[in-house]
């Protein structure tokens, strides 16, 4: 909430359980972080895309696809060589729980998988 401030009725609309929505509302006011100061030097673009990425609300949050489509990666964009995969990519350790996970684990695992698609590809 230091960054972005605080949430708005339609903020915390996502949020199913009454006492957090309480809790939130009682919240110390705060207004938004100028993103601005804090980073000198980033474009008002970078700014836009960062702001959206940070929205409280994740229903309100751009999707992956979205964001690589922000006017941001304009100069960088090669229409070309942007692929959509038509199949569902689904990792094996999707289904193992957060808790049960070190980081190093989920690295490993990742990597793998970039392995196995990139060897796919070729």
């Amino acid at each position: 909430m230091d960054v972005l401030g605080s949430p708005s009725e339609e903020d915390i609309s996502f949020v199913t359980d009454e006492k957090a929505r309480e809790y939130l509302r009682l919240y110390p006011k705060r207004e938004k972080m100028d993103l601005k100061t804090s980073l000198p030097g980033s474009s008002d673009q970078a700014l836009d895309l960062l702001y959206k990425m940070l929205a409280f609300n994740p229903f309100l949050r751009p999707t992956a696809d979205e964001c690589l489509r922000h006017p941001f990666f304009d100069s960088v964009r090669d229409a070309q060589a942007d692929l959509v995969s038509e199949e569902e990519i689904c990792f094996d350790f999707d289904a193992v729980a957060d808790d049960d996970i070190l980081p190093s684990q989920l690295r490993r695992l990742f990597l793998e998988e970039v392995d196995y698609y990139k060897t796919k590809k070729q």
